[in-house]
């Protein structure tokens, strides 16, 4: 079995994501160019650890990171051609992820490798809105034909993947968000940039007792993981 592996960074158009999923204001100052070469710093040091390749499908350039095009007119399309083109690059084993899941783990990676050197076809890791934060595919096991079938960005997803001849689950059950606006969402990406509150709030607030209440859940909602309780 050809062991060489890549980790695939599958990533929208920076200007197209930036206007169909806004980042909330203050939790990533320098917009997805900032976002995505944050998630490929670490997933960087996740492929050197195990002595893997990092490759970018898609417009993003990062300094040090193999890029290619995406290729294919939808989603499906554009995502299968991905795997084939890294493929034919003679790896024998892929796990690609995008920049939706900033609570990803490493470990998750890890295992979902570990799964295909255990003889797996496809392994993928469930969302909590029925798709897939990650999806790994031995060459082996690979067919472009009904993997460009599968119902991509939709509810169904993570059951079609699992109905695939040799595939398994792997990792928790994670959100993989569609939008920013949900506190979870707003956490997670100042997790995985390293801010806090403090970064978030560079002016002093006063103390609830000075302020309307209208006023204080104006200033909140943005940016707590949660509005203050009445």
């Amino acid at each position: 079995m050809n062991q060489r592996q890549a980790i695939i960074l599958f990533l929208r158009d920076g200007q197209e994501e930036a206007l169909l999923k806004p980042l909330p204001q203050g939790c990533v100052a320098g917009g997805y160019r900032q976002l995505n070469r944050r998630i490929a710093e670490w997933l960087t040091t996740t492929a050197a650890a195990r002595t893997a390749d990092l490759i970018v499908v898609g417009t993003e350039r990062i300094s040090g990171v193999a890029t290619l095009p995406q290729r294919g007119i939808g989603f499906g399309e554009r995502i299968t051609n991905a795997f084939r083109d890294v493929f034919a690059l003679g790896y024998g084993q892929a796990v690609i992820v995008g920049n939706d899941c900033p609570t990803l783990a490493p470990n998750e990676i890890a295992d979902a490798f570990a799964r295909l050197q255990q003889g797996a076809a496809v392994t993928a890791a469930p969302a909590c809105d029925g798709g897939a934060y990650l999806v790994a595919v031995a060459a082996s096991g690979f067919h472009p034909t009904n993997f460009a079938k599968l119902p991509w960005q939709t509810e169904s997803l993570f059951a079609a993947l699992m109905a695939l001849p040799g595939a398994t689950s792997v990792g928790p059950i994670r959100a993989d968000f569609d939008t920013w606006v949900t506190s979870a969402a707003r956490y997670a990406l100042r997790q995985l940039m390293g801010l806090t509150s403090r970064d978030i709030f560079p002016f002093r607030i006063q103390p609830r007792s000075l302020l309307t209440h209208s006023i204080w859940r104006a200033i909140a909602r943005p940016h707590l993981p949660a509005p203050p309780s009445i």
